[in-house]
């Protein structure tokens, strides 16, 4: 089965990437294609299958070229192994990306509504959870950079806090392995709330631990990384260069940091506006 063929491939593959990819892939086939694939014959693959498959995904998931690729890497080595002839994934057209799907779907919060957010998050979750929103909110650091912290990685006289690691998923295992690029390797300042409220946290915690991993974490609309997206745009709305918010953000590539760029806040786009009409003045 596909199924089958993934888990030889697999064996390998991790042994060739970094931890932190090679959880970011498994996770993709276990969420996403092998509920696909899994269960087919893989010489009874067709190319309908897969244009039907990467069509569905493009309705569901903005990443789905991700998911499209990495299968179509699995499949490349089935045909290096001659367990079949052609990979039908290859033959796929891409479909457009949907962007008024994209733009419907926010992704982040105003100012205002992370103000209150944060507000009722205090007073009806436990210091853990807010604390959590607190950090992920105000530093833009990635879900698994946050699990990884230890006190050492933050100096509270310098108000900073360092990034030299990530908690990675890997099947049913959790691994602490280096960030994924070199520039996710980061040393970033903290504003004095925060700095603040980790003071408090800190003395309910061991010298070494901060253990944000325990947390229960509230269900909410938004995603982790919905806050780190949150964090970006009020950045730039507070008037932060893209080179600032890319190094802040960890991002190797700027173009991911001028993809956030395009979806600043309404509130950053009103300013625009007034600031046009005082200035044309007519």
């Amino acid at each position: 089965t596909f199924k089958d063929v993934y888990e030889l491939w697999y064996a390998q593959y991790v042994n060739t990437v970094k931890p932190i990819t090679a959880g970011h892939t498994e996770r993709m086939f276990r969420l996403h294609i092998l509920p696909e694939f899994g269960n087919i014959k893989i010489n009874k693959l067709t190319k309908l299958m897969c244009q039907k498959a990467v069509n569905k995904w493009s309705k569901e998931y903005s990443a789905f070229h991700l998911l499209k690729s990495i299968t179509q890497k699995m499949l490349h080595y089935a045909v290096a192994q001659d367990i079949i002839d052609i990979n039908p994934m290859q033959y796929v057209v891409m479909p457009k990306k949907d962007k008024t799907n994209e733009t419907k779907k926010k992704q982040f919060l105003e100012l205002s509504e992370l103000k209150d957010f944060l507000a009722e998050a205090k007073e009806t979750l436990n210091f853990q959870d807010y604390l959590i929103f607190r950090v992920l909110a105000f530093t833009g650091i990635r879900k698994g950079e946050l699990y990884a912290l230890t006190w050492e990685d933050i100096n509270i006289s310098y108000k900073q806090l360092t990034v030299n690691k990530t908690l990675t998923r890997i099947g049913k295992e959790y691994i602490i392995s280096t960030p994924k690029t070199k520039a996710s390797n980061r040393t970033i300042g903290l504003d004095d709330t925060t700095v603040s409220e980790l003071i408090v946290w800190k003395k309910h915690q061991n010298p070494e631990h901060i253990n944000f991993l325990l947390s229960s974490e509230m269900k909410t609309s938004l995603s982790p990384h919905s806050f780190r997206h949150t964090h970006a745009s009020l950045l730039f709305e507070s008037g932060a260069t893209i080179k600032d918010v890319q190094k802040r953000l960890g991002h190797t590539n700027v173009n991911t940091t001028m993809d956030i760029y395009t979806h600043v806040t309404k509130s950053s786009e009103r300013k625009a506006i007034d600031k046009l009409s005082n200035y044309a003045n007519f």
